[in-house]
């Protein structure tokens, strides 16, 4: 093969590939967002102790953190094309096996065919990489922007497809959409096979230093926390989402949407993050986007309305953009491109294992706990992080032998003092987040005893059946979800602040102070 392309005709070749690769992504992110966002529910009613509620979730999660290894190795050897036919037709299958578990209700056979759509998505995370291999230097940006449109539209395909299909097979519930989902890996296989992906370079894989000397250096370690901790959060809080919104009476429809917007906020500031730390750096990015993690969780505080649960995703979502790639960015700086695929493979297999520990933990911390500790247990990583991140900032510089030089004396001077700006404001917001959100609690509290009229008690519960009518939901201890918010009544009407959700698994439902029935979504 000619190796003097011209560069129109190389540019000609990577468009058309990011445009196929974007459609791709489309069709193939949208099988997580269908998992997320139906993966505990129906969890939650094939098991009786719902601390199982989000083991599909994390089982989809773990699943890519087990496909990504060797999805590399099978595509270093047939080629990208025949990678990712392989892997859409996994994640047919998957979804396929889904749908047969929640018809037949084995919750084993649910969890097998969500921990296969967590290796389909072990490929799809790749295309990115597939659309900058056939790109020149230029180019390059843009096709990997191009590609995350398609991240984009996943976000509003796989939601929407929860939307539609959730009522169509009565029988077993949310069957149908899992067949959506498997028709949509189907569909991605016939746009695959447009794909012109050039052969994949071979990477010799014993040179470098060895991983465990790289892992030992203090950038890596800050950099990997940050990006762990970024990436943790935002599942462990999303996979809890869903659950919640259902838990305090709202529909599986809002649910669905919340995580509609979350990963349109995940995706969408993708198309300027990297200018963003082309101007105030990688380290100060990552801190922006740790701060909004920890804002999503004194949202998600606040309230328990659909607009708290969505505006709460959406900042969560933005979070994870900012402080997964800027985390991404800085692991860059700690290998030599000889080292680039070993840890690479590592740094992701670290992150997806957290990944799929958080989103297991989520459920078993909702259910004993309720959303509140959900949010609350978002603060101490984020933290630590920030400290890491930090202390990794204001340490002296590389070696000149490791020393980026591509900016000239003037920007580098420039880059620090925004730097130095950005880190300055970050060290001193974080003390003022922890302290507004500790003022809230407190004026909350004051709120409910100012409030609460004589002899009511301060707290309510409200319980709410999955997908059950309610005399059904009262026979049942398995789907029982109770929202609890300070209450109490003024002049006749009841007055209520939310505060706090409770998951409790009971014989019966109860509500304190007040006759209440629950409602079936």
């Amino acid at each position: 093969m000619n190796q003097h392309v011209p560069v129109a005709d190389a540019d000609a070749l990577a468009k058309r590939n990011s445009v196929v690769l974007a459609c791709a992504q489309a069709l193939g992110g949208a099988s997580p967002s269908i998992v997320i966002s139906l993966g505990g529910i129906v969890g939650s009613q094939l098991v009786t102790d719902q601390t199982f509620a989000t083991v599909p979730v994390s089982l989809m999660q773990l699943g890519i953190a087990v496909g990504v290894i060797p999805a590399a190795m099978l595509m270093r050897r047939h080629g990208r094309r025949n990678g990712y036919l392989i892997g859409a037709l996994i994640g047919a299958t998957a979804a396929s096996v889904a749908a047969a578990g929640a018809s037949t209700r084995l919750f084993w056979l649910f969890c097998l065919g969500t921990f296969a759509c967590g290796l389909y998505g072990a490929f799809v995370q790749s295309y990115r990489f597939a659309a900058a291999d056939a790109a020149t230097e230029s180019f390059r940006p843009r096709a990997i922007s191009w590609v995350m449109i398609g991240g984009i539209a996943a976000g509003v395909i796989g939601p929407q497809s929860v939307y539609w299909t959730r009522d169509l097979t009565p029988a077993a519930p949310f069957a149908a959409s899992f067949l959506a989902q498997a028709a949509l890996a189907l569909i991605a296989m016939l746009v695959i096979l447009q794909l012109r992906a050039p052969p994949v370079a071979q990477v010799k894989a014993s040179g470098g230093r060895p991983l465990p000397e790289i892992m030992r250096q203090p950038k890596f370690i800050a950099s990997v926390t940050a990006a762990l901790v970024t990436y943790g959060l935002m599942s462990f809080v999303m996979t809890a989402a869903p659950l919640a919104m259902v838990g305090c009476g709202h529909s599986v429809g809002d649910a669905a949407l919340g995580i509609q917007w979350h990963v349109l906020a995940m995706f969408g500031p993708s198309f300027f993050t990297g200018r963003l730390i082309a101007r105030f750096g990688k380290a100060q990015v990552t801190i922006a986007g740790l701060l909004l993690t920890a804002l999503a969780a004194v949202i998600g505080l606040t309230g328990l309305s659909v607009a708290h649960f969505w505006i709460a995703l959406v900042v969560l979502g933005v979070g994870w953009n900012f402080g997964f790639i800027g985390a991404t960015a800085l692991v860059t700086d700690c290998y030599r491109p000889e080292e680039r695929v070993k840890v690479q493979a590592a740094n992701d297999f670290l992150v997806f294992g957290s990944v799929a520990i958080a989103s297991f933990s989520s459920g078993g911390l909702l259910h004993a706990g309720g959303w509140a500790s959900v949010n609350w247990l978002v603060f101490p990583p984020v933290a630590v992080a920030m400290a890491l991140v930090l202390w990794q900032a204001r340490a002296p510089g590389r070696p000149p032998s490791e020393r980026d030089d591509r900016h000239g004396p003037a920007e580098e001077k420039a880059r620090r003092r925004a730097g130095s700006i950005v880190r300055s404001w970050a060290a001193r917001s974080a003390p003022v987040v922890i302290q507004a959100v500790a003022s809230w609690r407190m004026r909350a509290s004051s709120w409910s005893r100012t409030r609460a009229g004589p002899g009511r008690p301060e707290t309510q519960s409200c319980s709410v059946s999955v997908n059950r009518p309610p005399a059904a939901a009262q026979a049942s201890q398995s789907n029982s979800h109770s929202c609890s918010t300070t209450t109490g009544l003024v002049g006749g009407q009841r007055a209520s602040r939310p505060v706090i959700l409770k998951r409790a698994v009971s014989s019966r439902f109860h509500d304190t102070g007040s006759s209440r029935t629950p409602s079936s979504v």
